[in-house]
This record gives C-alpha cells, sequence and structure tokens, in this order.
C-alpha cells in the first residue's frame, strides 16, 4: 500500500514556507494587488536571501511542490517574483553547454537579484511552436532576431531590473516548420531589444508580464 504520510521532513518544509507566506507575503500583498508594475522590493530582496542559501528555493521533487503550494498561499504573483533564472534557465540547463551553463547561469549566485525569462508566445500562436513567426538570421558570426513576443513572465524584470536574461524561440527556416525553430539566449542589455508594456491582468499582479520587441537584435 502506498503511503501518503508526509515525512517529518516535509511537514518542517510546509511550517517554514507557511511562516515565511504570513509574515512577508500576507502583510503586502493586497497592496501589490492594488498597485500592478510597482516593484515589491523588501519581498525581492529577502527572497534572493534565501534563494541564495541554497536550502529554501529549488528542487523537483514532492517537497518543492508542498512548499510552492504554501508560498502560493500567501500570495501567488509575490510567489512569481522569486529572483532565479526560472523557464529561460530551465532551457539553458537542459540543453547548454558547460560554458553555457557557466556564462549564463553562473552569475545568479553572486550580485543582486536576477531573472531569466522565457519569451515563446506571440501574437499569432501560443503552444503550436511550428507558427512562430520571430526571425534568426545568420550574419557572420552573429545571429540577427527580428520579432515581438508576448506575455512573458519576468520580461521587465529579466531585461531591464537586473543582469538576466531571456530565452528567445524564434525560426531560422520558416519553411522546415518545428525544426526550423531554435532557441537564443538574449541578455540584458542587449542593443535592439526592448520591453515595449506591461500587461494589466485580472490577477496576480505582483508578477510582471510583458510583451518584448526585438528590432534587428544582434547576439
Amino acid at each position: 500500500m502506498i503511503d501518503f504520510e508526509l515525512t517529518p521532513e516535509q511537514q518542517e518544509a510546509i511550517r517554514q514556507a507557511h511562516k515565511l507566506a504570513e509574515e512577508l507575503f500576507r502583510p503586502v500583498s493586497r497592496y501589490y494587488d492594488e498597485h500592478e508594475h510597482e516593484s515589491p522590493q523588501d519581498v525581492i530582496s529577502t527572497l534572493w536571501e534565501k534563494r541564495r542559501e541554497g536550502s529554501f528555493f529549488g528542487g523537483l521533487d514532492v517537497t518543492a511542490a508542498l512548499r510552492v503550494e504554501e508560498l502560493c498561499w500567501g500570495d501567488a504573483g509575490l510567489y512569481l517574483c522569486v529572483p532565479g533564472p526560472g523557464l529561460g534557465g530551465a532551457a539553458i540547463f537542459a540543453t547548454g553547454t558547460r560554458d553555457q551553463l557557466q556564462r549564463f547561469l553562473g552569475s545568479f549566485n553572486e550580485g543582486g537579484p536576477k531573472w531569466g525569462a522565457m519569451a515563446m508566445t506571440e501574437a499569432g500562436c501560443g503552444s503550436d511552436t511550428s507558427a512562430i513567426s520571430t526571425t534568426a538570421v545568420r550574419d557572420g558570426d552573429e545571429w540577427v532576431l527580428n520579432g515581438e513576443k508576448i506575455f512573458v513572465t519576468w520580461g521587465k524584470r529579466a531585461l531591464e531590473d537586473s543582469e538576466g536574461f531571456v530565452v528567445v524561440w524564434a525560426t531560422v527556416d520558416k519553411a522546415a516548420g518545428r525544426a526550423g525553430i531554435k532557441s537564443f539566449v538574449v541578455p540584458a542589455g542587449t542593443p535592439g531589444v526592448r520591453v515595449e508594456k506591461l500587461e494589466k491582468k485580472l490577477g496576480i499582479r505582483a508578477s510582471d508580464t510583458a510583451t518584448i520587441v526585438f528590432d534587428d537584435c544582434r547576439i
């Protein structure tokens, strides 16, 4: 018979997450819900220090899921302010070389808060990546990106508020369909990329959701 009882370690993880959610998130939850696009700096600083301690955030197991559930009880939007490499970092971790892992992810263990974002969705496509219209054209040793991405979680924080990055999905050959879709890392400060606007949402307002434009962006 499968035992669904939580281990002492899991119960302690829930207790710690509940304490953080109750003391850090709940007192300011309504304020940041009513003041969309205002950055919760005190919350971010505390979360960054927790992340750098290495024991509170991270992991893909049941304990991590229980911790996230408890933090989202406090406020899902504020939980999504946790600095880190995020979805963009997951893509790099899954397919990057050792040098790329160090180059793009190594800085998340030092300095100030920073974020990594994933830019896939466009006005004309969502989960159907074969319809991506953002292009990447090789020009010598560089790739030139052109297009617009929408609904990018952490887009502004990754590109404007920190020394982060965004992983962009673009086509190198439209005739090839999905086979022509490749991913590119665009670090913050790269000429030709800009945050066009932030969405006004019905909920989870503390988390920024951006439209990003690539205009002859060279990487």
